[in-house]
């Protein structure tokens, strides 16, 4: 005989008159009231049962506003197969999906809400409707704090599935992450398609949310075989939780470069640097300004780099040379130092407003970093690790950059791309077009 105390059984109820208030019953006790005393009765008996060994009634509310009293028991039993009360339950999924094998092993890890329904009943006994729910917003919440949490670099198989406006993605392994986001390997299930899915907690914050919003709006804007494809998106605003489902790419440009040990070969460097330039070619006829183009957001697909990462770029009109934006944003080894310098007015300065005045040219300053890093293994002021001494020397007009020795095989051409790019004036810099007007067919004869 089992020594943990029997259920709290629909039968076991005492008689309710369910034509009163729904708060309190003839005697005067309140439903509360008996459900506590029940509580306790059963508590004291040690004979098998169908809910766990030790729980409590932690929350009550007597007010619902479908008549409804709802007590919600903490779990504390360890096995999970004493949960095989008659539930209800619909395991929902938005976003959240779980397969079967999980349903039980989280149910000891999440609260058991017990939802007591009124209802007329023969015999003069007053029989409830004991439902298992699980809110969805408890089972939102746990989920994603699971994948959020999870630390594993190591790819494993996972049982997670997320919803996304009613398609399933089975999360196959975390890829990376970076602040509050975690980017995971994921399978469209109905066409068996791989994906990445970036999973943002905003955690409340407005203006991250309005970030990303932003890069949603600009991915949209600018779907084309140069940029990565956005598939889906979803926000949760319950749980402040951005969901982005975009093409999956092998491997991006950074890490790339990290490959190589020797001097990167002629051809590979003029075959990246074209398709680079095709890319923000692209999004500057679109009336994109990227702002913080690096290595890192050029990602490989399917054997062609394509441009990623919107979240701080900006809108320009087709008939504008250049944008004022307050805020300085982007990555020292390769922002502009237009994109760092403040030329707001004395009363802007009393508002505490800064004013940054970026263009096109913006985002070939860049591009001219990573062609030096090309050569040279190295950003322009890589090598000052001091970050107030290497924004000082980015916004110098004096601040010369130095070339090492060019290697004997690259063309001495490609000094004299990197130099055009980093003009320190931007009304002095090289535009894309003139720097797709070089001869790249003598390197890649497949053009």
């Amino acid at each position: 005989m089992s020594d943990r105390p029997q259920p709290i059984r629909v039968k076991d109820l005492p008689p309710i008159d369910l034509d009163s208030d729904s708060s309190t019953e003839s005697d005067g006790k309140s439903i509360t009231q008996i459900l506590q005393t029940i509580v306790e009765q059963r508590s004291q008996q040690r004979r098998s049962t169908l809910l766990p060994a030790e729980f409590e009634l932690s929350k009550v509310n007597s007010c619902c506003p479908d008549d409804s009293l709802k007590a919600e028991y903490v779990d504390v039993q360890n096995d999970p197969k004493q949960h095989v009360v008659e539930e209800e339950s619909l395991w929902e999924t938005a976003p959240f999906l779980d397969t079967p094998s999980s349903k039980k092993s989280q149910m000891k890890e999440e609260n058991i809400i017990v939802s007591v329904k009124k209802g007329l009943h023969e015999n003069n006994k007053n029989l409830a409707n004991l439902n298992l729910e699980k809110t969805e917003r408890t089972k939102k919440c746990n989920s994603v704090t699971k994948i959020i949490s999870s630390t594993s670099d190591e790819p494993k198989k996972s049982s997670h599935m997320i919803n996304v406006n009613g398609k399933g993605y089975k999360v196959l392994r975390r890829l990376g992450q970076g602040g509050s986001s975690v980017v995971y390997e994921s399978e469209m299930i109905d066409k068996k398609i791989q994906c990445a899915l970036k999973v943002i907690n905003l955690n409340g914050n407005e203006s991250m949310l309005s970030d990303n919003m932003n890069e949603i709006k600009l991915l949209r804007k600018l779907q084309g075989k140069s940029i990565v494809t956005l598939i889906d998106h979803f926000y949760s605003p319950e749980d402040s939780i951005l969901y982005i489902v975009m093409e999956k790419g092998e491997k991006d440009l950074s890490a790339i470069l990290k490959d190589y040990t020797k001097n990167l070969p002629v051809y590979t460097i003029m075959d990246f640097w074209h398709q680079m330039l095709k890319c923000v070619k692209f999004i500057h006829e679109h009336g994109v300004i990227h702002c913080d183009i690096k290595p890192a957001n050029f990602l490989m697909v399917n054997g062609r780099l394509k441009l990623i990462d919107f979240g701080i770029s900006s809108d320009i009109s087709l008939d504008s040379t250049s944008i004022i934006k307050h805020t300085q944003a982007g990555t020292y080894n390769y922002i502009s130092p237009e994109a760092l310098i403040d030329i707001s007015s004395d009363e802007d300065t009393r508002q505490n407003v800064p004013k940054i005045r970026i263009s096109p040219k913006t985002d070939v300053w860049s591009l001219g970093c990573i062609f030096f890093q090309f050569l040279f293994k190295v950003t322009p002021f890589g090598n000052i690790k001091n970050i107030t001494n290497k924004i000082m020397a980015i916004c110098s007009p004096e601040s010369a950059i130095l070339y090492p020795p060019l290697s004997p095989c690259y063309p001495a051409i490609f000094i004299e791309i990197a130099q055009k790019c980093l003009k320190h004036n931007p009304k002095e810099r090289i535009s894309i077009q003139e720097l797709l007007e070089y001869p790249f067919e003598m390197y890649l004869p497949s053009l």
